[in-house]
């Protein structure tokens, strides 16, 4: 597991971090992920370099473009890393995924520092597999799979526990 998730290459602008326990006695993976906070990415829709004035200028991405862009990027994380698990469990040693996907904020009521869970997947490796990822949204993946997910991952809301992810 360390040696998959070591080799899943990011962006660098889109750094991932794992951390992760294993289970043997019942073949589960439990795995926390942490993705990079949304103030941390490019805001950047476009550039252009004017010859005139050897300048470069940007055009800034709309917010609700960005909002949509990191709620799609979290949610395909989470898919992109329950796949690369599976995947690389030849001998099918990890039976099910318990996965938390969030990013490390500033609590603002209480100004420490908290990790905000902006996903919440327990999936088992035969109903994963039976996905055909080439052909799926995101978000509706991880609707079916009855995933919790935040409804504004930009703006850090959690991911509201109060369906639970295996009801």
């Amino acid at each position: 597991v360390s040696i998959v998730l070591a080799n899943s290459a990011y962006p660098e602008c889109f750094e991932v971090e794992h951390d992760f326990t294993f289970d043997g006695a019942v073949g589960e993976l439990t795995l926390t992920v942490h993705v990079p906070h949304p103030d941390t990415l490019p805001t950047e829709k476009a550039f252009k370099y004017t010859k005139a004035s050897d300048s470069i200028t940007s055009t800034s991405l709309p917010v609700k473009a960005r909002k949509d862009r990191y709620a799609t990027a979290v949610c395909q994380v989470a898919l992109r890393t329950a796949h690369e698990i599976f995947e690389a469990d030849r001998d099918g040693i990890v039976a099910t995924l318990s996965m938390t996907v969030g990013v490390d904020a500033v609590d603002p009521a209480t100004g420490r520092d908290h990790f905000v869970a902006l996903v919440q997947l327990a999936t088992d490796r035969v109903s994963f597999e039976a996905l055909d990822l080439g052909r799926v949204d995101a978000r509706a993946t991880l609707d079916h799979l009855r995933a919790g997910v935040s409804k504004n991952p930009y703006d850090l809301v959690p991911v509201s526990n109060s369906r639970g992810v295996r009801g």
